[in-house]
């Protein structure tokens, strides 16, 4: 009964090493198989939808948390019978203060008018642009009876 036993094993210790050499010299030298190469044609043919969403927004009436009834705003609008005229204003620019360390009230403006330079002073007027007031960051000036800041 040993005997009989031990060739059964031996047996399947065989089948179970051929079935693994099989395997290792299948992958080794495969096969060519042949593949056949279809041709496929795919369309793209996006759903566009035919009917447009679309909503409108009624005024509110009625207060959703209150209840009561929204009064109308009833605003007058005036119209000036002159309208203001827009002022084109020429280019201008400050480009700094220069003063005597001596004096106080003797203040001499650098302005660019128009890519000309000048130097004036509280008052002056050049090329219809008055000087009205000044500082170190910034000048006030006045054309066509409006007012400006130009800041430096």
């Amino acid at each position: 009964m040993a005997k009989k036993k031990t060739y059964l094993l031996l047996v399947l210790v065989i089948c179970i090493w051929g079935f693994i050499a099989y395997k290792i010299f299948s992958t080794l030298n495969p096969t060519e198989q042949n593949m056949e190469i279809s041709d496929f044609t795919v369309e793209f043919n996006p759903n566009n939808p035919q009917t447009v969403d679309t909503f409108s927004i009624n005024p509110v009436q009625r207060d959703p948390f209150l209840g009561t009834i929204k009064k109308k705003n009833t605003t007058s609008v005036k119209t000036s019978s002159a309208e203001k005229v827009k002022i084109e204003w020429p280019l201008i620019t400050y480009q700094g203060m220069v003063k005597k360390s001596d004096s106080k009230n003797e203040r001499v403006f650098v302005v660019t008018i128009n890519n000309k330079q000048y130097l004036m002073k509280l008052g002056q007027t050049v090329e219809e642009i008055s000087l009205q007031d000044g500082s170190a960051e910034e000048i006030q000036i006045r054309y066509k009876n409006r007012s400006k800041k130009v800041p430096l």
